[in-house]
């Protein structure tokens, strides 16, 4: 037992210097700086740190920039020197925006239901999967699409779109109003995900995604436009 003791002792003595000069060495090598800086913003104590979740993450076109909300304020960072500013929520980017990554109103990973034209006389509008057009002055609606289901829509995208791609939109208006353009979406041949949501009340419910996991297959989108018809389809 002494002896085993003794080995022990005499093997920490000999791995000290070494330990203490690895970490030494570790402050000397390239990058030191900007791993102690990167441990100001997102370490324990660091401006990153603390409750409260991350929400609205948005990157520059030029990926320099990064920014975020968090606890009702507004923040961008300079992914260059890591320095950290609280911004109103003026200059918050939106959807034009650096990034372009920002719904508007859409909610999360989902896209808008309606598109007004430009001439302001039309609405496009996602209605039971399919595209429905509304005549704001004779408030006449036309069927543009009438076969779409929950698993193969028309008018919207998908979550792998909203989350992954910040897609916020699926429909789109020609500058002359005269086209309408419309994802068509299918995912019949995605797996289901199920997600558990309100946990915390005395009913939780279920919700179901079709989102790819790595390796599926994602989603198939089409693009068609219309000319407000339903037999002025094309794809």
């Amino acid at each position: 037992m002494r002896r085993s003791w003794s080995l022990f002792v005499l093997a920490a003595v000999i791995l000290l210097p070494i330990t203490t000069q690895a970490q030494n060495r570790f402050e000397t090598m390239p990058g030191f700086d900007q791993y102690e800086a990167v441990g100001q913003v997102v370490g324990r104590g660091g401006t990153l740190a603390g409750s409260g979740g991350i929400t609205g993450p948005i990157w520059s076109e030029d990926g320099r920039t990064l920014y975020y909300e968090k606890a009702g304020s507004h923040f961008r960072v300079n992914l260059r020197n890591l320095r950290l500013t609280e911004i109103s929520e003026d200059d918050y980017p939106g959807t034009e925006g650096p990034g372009g990554m920002r719904g508007r109103g859409a909610g999360r990973a989902r896209q808008l239901t309606e598109e007004t034209s430009p001439d302001g006389k039309w609405e496009a509008r996602y209605v039971d999967f399919n595209v429905v057009l509304y005549n704001t002055e004779t408030e006449e609606t036309v069927p543009v699409t009438k076969q779409g289901t929950e698993r193969f829509r028309y008018g919207t995208a998908c979550w792998v779109y909203g989350e992954e791609l910040g897609q916020s939109d699926a429909m789109w208006w020609a500058p002359d109003s005269k086209m309408l353009g419309f994802y068509e979406m299918d995912e019949r041949h995605c797996k289901v995900f199920y997600l558990g949501e309100s946990l915390i009340e005395t009913y939780p419910t279920l919700n179901t995604e079709k989102y790819p996991k790595a390796g599926e297959d994602n989603p198939i989108a089409g693009l068609l436009q219309s000319d407000r018809r339903p037999a002025g389809i094309q794809r």
